[in-house]
């Protein structure tokens, strides 16, 4: 999956066809809503740090990647390098370099498998225009459509792993949350399982919840299942998912290249 093609089908997790449950791991993780609460007093009593509109935690859309990993609020290597550079919460999800690995050969599998299917597909379109329609041409014409086909067929093939697997990176992303960047831009932000907006809003929260603290701000509903409202930003939206009636994601998303 590409850059531009990734900003965002992060945004419904439904919109990605072949999206896979998260796993129970990346399920159980708790990057948490609040600083450690100093000996002696109670978690209430720590600082909340809210999911708002300009960020989460020391995070801001306004940082590029080194400012972010300069916060200290992200590990310091990605979990993800395809379509985008991707960082947990610290306390979230550590990179897993052969699970990595494996994502970077199947995306060279696509370009390779694609641009072999282009060719296949010119050698048997130039064929066909410059030959005429003798036994023997047609028999060549032939065998090398079905070149043409077996190749587009692995295509094809490679490109629906790919997608399979870019469904479950995203929603490993979208329910352990973190940060995603182009370069050193941040494109990116999705909150933490335990984040809570100054208004509220968690996830788990209702739509009548949800709408109540918003629709005065903006929050308009775009498409099945999502809500956005301008952000702290221009280019910028705040994004709430919203499946079975419940909060399923908030994120903060980069909406101009």
């Amino acid at each position: 999956m590409r850059n531009g093609e990734r900003n965002h089908t992060i945004g419904r997790r439904g919109l990605l066809v072949g999206a896979l449950a998260a796993t129970a791991a990346l399920a159980g993780c708790s990057t948490g809503t609040q600083d450690a609460a100093a000996p002696g007093t109670s978690s209430a009593a720590a600082t909340m740090q809210h999911f708002g509109s300009d960020g989460y935690g020391k995070l801001r859309i306004t940082m590029t990647r080194s400012e972010a990993l300069a916060t200290g609020d992200l590990i310091t290597s990605p979990v993800s390098t395809v379509g985008g550079d991707d960082y947990s919460f610290v306390g979230g999800p550590a990179p897993d370099p052969s699970r990595m690995a494996a994502d970077e050969k199947l995306e060279n599998e696509v370009e390779k498998a694609a641009k072999a299917a282009d060719a296949a597909r010119a050698k048997a379109d130039e064929y066909r225009r410059t030959h005429g329609r003798s036994a023997q041409e047609s028999a060549r014409s032939a065998r090398l459509a079905a070149d043409s086909a077996a190749a587009a067929a692995k295509s094809i093939e490679t490109m629906a792993a790919s997608t399979e697997r870019s469904g479950e990176r995203l929603t490993a992303f979208l329910t352990a949350g973190g940060v995603s960047f182009t370069g050193e831009r941040m494109t990116t932000i999705a909150a933490p399982p335990n984040a809570t907006t100054a208004e509220g809003v968690s996830r788990g929260s209702s739509l009548d919840q949800l709408r109540a603290a918003y629709d005065s701000k903006g929050l308009k509903s775009t498409s099945e299942g999502r809500y956005e409202m301008a952000a702290g930003q221009p280019g910028w939206t705040m994004t709430f998912d919203v499946e079975a009636g419940k909060v399923a994601y908030m994120m903060l998303r980069a909406t101009e290249a």
